[in-house]
């Protein structure tokens, strides 16, 4: 039985355990953040996942901490693969739910900061003080950016200075997919802010600001609008088995050769317009053309 989670999300089945209320909100937080519909899907069966599993452990909202996300992941790699981005999801779920109050607040003490959090923490200092960026857009950069550490250094030793161009470009690669382009420019944006950071921290660091990758405009302007005539000729002549994907291709070979006709009146209109108007540019005073 299906289940409607909101106008972007529809789940296969009614979802179970004890997180099951927030599954909406959430999935409007994430809209809210500029992610595709699709990838709001995603995110919103994983964490639903994450519920049902507390439900089947018997672990109430009240009990839930950072440790448990890492626990399910375990659990669910014995059913089908874990994705890239699965880890923080359902971090960002527990962040959303400690604003809700829904789970405790995260006590983390202060000898536990990794590499990567202080990194983090310097960053958002530098785009604060001597750059006077705009908390909102701090707050916006700061998930970017620690994802893109974690991708580069894991667990380990952050040095800046070892960063190439492609751990940039396979970074963009693996997490554009999944966001509508609106977000995949916010996070381009944000690579090159903190990349720049990086060039200002440590001059001998290579600049890869230009390595960040362009997002990709998925728009139909590849797509040929007509066909040469020599196509068209191919096109007639060729007789498929099926009877009706031979009218269809004539057709669309018919099509081409207007479209291209039609082109060419167009081209020969615009020419006969520029010419008039240059002869009425050179006429003299007189009405005769120079």
């Amino acid at each position: 039985m299906k289940h409607v989670i909101n106008h972007h999300v529809v789940l296969s089945q009614v979802p179970e355990g004890p997180l099951v209320p927030w599954l909406k909100g959430f999935a409007e937080d994430l809209n809210r953040q500029g992610y595709a519909r699709r990838s709001i899907g995603d995110r919103i069966r994983l964490a639903a996942g994450f519920g049902r599993w507390l439900g089947q452990e018997g672990i109430d909202p009240d009990r839930v901490n950072s440790e448990h996300p890492a626990q399910y992941l375990g659990y669910r790699a014995q059913l089908r693969a874990i994705q890239y981005g699965d880890p923080s999801t359902l971090r960002r779920f527990l962040d959303y739910l400690r604003i809700e109050a829904v789970i405790p607040a995260e006590t983390v003490p202060a000898c536990a900061e990794t590499e990567v959090q202080r990194c983090v923490r310097d960053y958002v200092h530098y785009l604060g003080e001597p750059c006077g960026l705009a908390p909102a857009t701090i707050q916006a950069y700061m998930p970017f950016v620690r994802t893109f550490l974690e991708h580069c250094f894991g667990r380990g030793q952050v040095i800046l200075s070892n960063l190439q161009a492609d751990d940039v470009v396979g970074f963009v690669q693996n997490m554009a997919p999944g966001m509508a382009r609106k977000r995949a420019k916010f996070m381009t944006a944000a690579l090159r802010s903190f990349l720049r950071y990086v060039r200002y921290r440590d001059g001998g660091a290579p600049d890869l600001v230009a390595a960040v990758p362009a997002v990709a405009n998925w728009s139909m302007t590849s797509v040929p609008r007509a066909i040469g005539a020599d196509q068209v000729q191919q096109l007639c002549q060729y007789r498929p088995h099926h009877r009706h994907g031979a009218s269809r291709l004539r057709h669309y070979a018919a099509s081409c050769a207007t479209g291209t006709a039609c082109e060419r009146s167009r081209l020969s209109r615009t020419r006969r317009h520029r010419l008039a108007g240059s002869n009425v540019a050179c006429a003299d005073q007189g009405g005769r053309t120079q």
